[in-house]
């Protein structure tokens, strides 16, 4: 193998994931701070101990006037376990997931 990038998953139990409605006229930059802020809301975790991202999935069905996103949370010593690991074994991670979404 000449590749040495890899992705690494976290369990669904060691995740917390939570779909959430922002307006649909937000732009990225708007989402991602709105995401920032709102995001303590959800996670029942310091926010300095969490590695969290988001993907937006689309309008809502619920209200035309909000898009669903999909919140993703891990404490962040779930993270630096698997890529402290594939480190070690010379590898590079690229990607960390959530299990059940890398199926």
């Amino acid at each position: 193998m000449r590749s040495r990038e890899c992705a690494v998953a976290i369990s669904g139990d060691a995740a917390i994931t939570k779909a959430v409605q922002m307006p649909k006229n937000l732009s990225d930059a708007d989402l991602e701070q709105q995401i920032e802020m709102q995001a303590d809301q959800y996670i029942p975790f310091p926010m300095e101990e969490v590695s969290y991202d988001f993907q937006v999935l689309g309008p809502s069905e619920k209200d035309p006037d909000m898009r669903d996103v999909l919140l993703v949370a891990s404490r962040s010593e779930n993270v630096e376990q698997r890529v402290a690991a594939v480190t070690a074994a010379g590898l590079v991670a690229k990607l960390v997931d959530v299990e059940a979404f890398a199926l």
